[in-house]
């Protein structure tokens, strides 16, 4: 019995859920035949795989380069690392520290320089003019002009 606002009233009992009916398909089912026509299939064997495969020859790709593959360290150079910083986004902060900890680990070509992102907005700094709190790019062109050669 359950009491709603003051009354009783009785509980209903549970309906039995019905039983599941699964549908009859035959090609699930029923067993395939076999004859000496139709043999049971065999799985293949670990020695066909290797048999059926080409040799090095036929595989050779001609675009492929077998020394990016080599197991011997790779050292960037200051333009690769300039690259990975530009594809990472990284600003001076981030990029000064990867390149600091690449280099403390010996990681980098001997000629990158650590502190080469402190001062790479100089470049940009002269297209641009502050009033307030407002930053303008007082010479436009000039600055998309300056973007084409970068690219």
């Amino acid at each position: 019995m359950l009491f709603l606002h003051g009354r009783c009233v009785p509980l209903q009992k549970k309906q039995r859920q019905k039983s599941i009916v699964y549908p009859s398909i035959p090609s699930s089912i029923a067993p395939v035949p076999h004859c000496e026509d139709l043999p049971i299939p065999k799985p293949p064997t670990l020695e066909s795989f290797s048999s059926a495969s080409a040799s090095e020859e036929e595989c050779k790709d001609a675009d492929f380069d077998e020394a990016s593959t080599s197991k011997e360290p790779r050292f960037p150079n200051q333009k690769e690392m300039d690259d990975l910083i530009r594809s990472m986004r990284l600003t001076k902060e981030y990029a000064e520290l990867l390149t600091s900890r690449l280099k403390e680990w010996h990681l980098l070509d001997p000629t990158c320089k650590v502190t080469k992102y402190r001062k790479r907005h100089l470049s940009f700094a002269s297209f641009f003019s502050q009033f307030r709190n407002l930053i303008l790019c007082a010479i436009a062109q000039t600055y998309l002009d300056f973007l084409t050669k970068l690219e």
